[in-house]
């Protein structure tokens, strides 16, 4: 969650001067891993272990399982899927935000080399991979009482 406004003013510029970066009450960057490890699984196994009240040791074999599919694949595959892990954590968002009644716009429109930069995110191992904002829609934006935009229902779904 980036908070300072001097750091979100240089994001807005690395988002193509989207206002929503600076007007938004709050902008949160998802950030996957640059390239998964067998101690990254590990950690996970372990935090798994914590919450649930159990040995590590007993969730062995789930740690081996995904270390065999992931670690394996080109890094390339690998960056698709930790990237996919931050979309699925995204959606988990907008449906909370939407249950809580606040607006979110999720964003692809920025240079993501750039907010790597700029946040410091390449020494942290990380890379960003989207952006939210949230907020309360303000009274005075025209485009919020406007009709919505969508694909129809045959259109967007394929029956099978």
């Amino acid at each position: 969650m980036v908070e300072n406004p001097e750091i979100r003013e240089k994001l807005k510029e690395a988002a193509w001067g989207q206002s929503q970066v600076t007007d938004a009450s709050h902008l949160l960057v998802f950030a996957s891993y640059s390239d998964i490890q067998e101690n990254d699984i590990d950690s996970f196994i372990n935090l798994n272990a914590t919450e649930k009240g159990i040995e590590a040791s007993q969730l062995q074999g789930y740690g081996d399982f995904i270390k065999s599919k992931i670690l394996p694949l080109p890094q390339e595959t690998k960056q698709i899927w930790l990237d996919k892990q931050c979309y699925i954590a995204l959606g988990n968002l907008l449906n909370v935000a939407a249950e809580l009644k606040i607006d979110t716009t999720p964003m692809e429109g920025f240079d993501p080399k750039q907010f790597d930069e700029i946040l410091g995110l390449e020494k942290l191992g990380l890379k960003s991979t989207v952006v939210a904002t949230l907020g309360y829609r303000s009274v005075e934006d025209a485009s919020a009482l406007g009709p919505k935009v969508r694909k129809s229902q045959e259109d967007l779904f394929a029956v099978i």
